[in-house]
């Protein structure tokens, strides 16, 4: 299933990237990013990849880091089921305290229309 094969990439990617705090923390970010573009398109890509994310995390409790230590306590309130806006209201914080210098195209969005309404009330 391709899904499922994703989500087990996700996870041999993370595997080889969680000893180095700076590989970890940018994968981490990396796979918040996809799981939000996938969102709406391909819900068992979705849940596939969330289960991923809290596993990495969970991992992460016995961790040396103490940043990425904390992080793993993300894990149990990631739950497949979650909601787009349960799912941006923890990620969302780790990739700005974690992320430097992002490209526009990097940012999380939530939807086009969403866009419009932010430019509206900007100006």
């Amino acid at each position: 299933e391709a899904a499922e094969a994703a989500a087990a990439e996700a996870e041999a990617d993370f595997a080889q990237a969680r000893k180095n705090r700076t590989a970890c923390l940018a994968l981490l970010c990396r796979q918040m990013q996809r799981i939000e573009r996938v969102w709406d398109e391909d819900e068992e890509l979705r849940r596939a990849l969330l289960r991923a994310l809290s596993s990495c995390l969970g991992s992460l409790s016995a961790h040396a880091d103490a940043v990425l230590r904390e992080l793993g306590s993300l894990s149990p309130k990631l739950a497949a089921s979650a909601t787009l806006r349960h799912f941006l209201t923890i990620c969302l914080p780790v990739e700005r305290q974690h992320t430097r210098s992002l490209r526009d195209d990097e940012f999380l969005v939530l939807r086009p229309d969403d866009l419009g309404r932010g430019a509206s009330a900007a100006g």
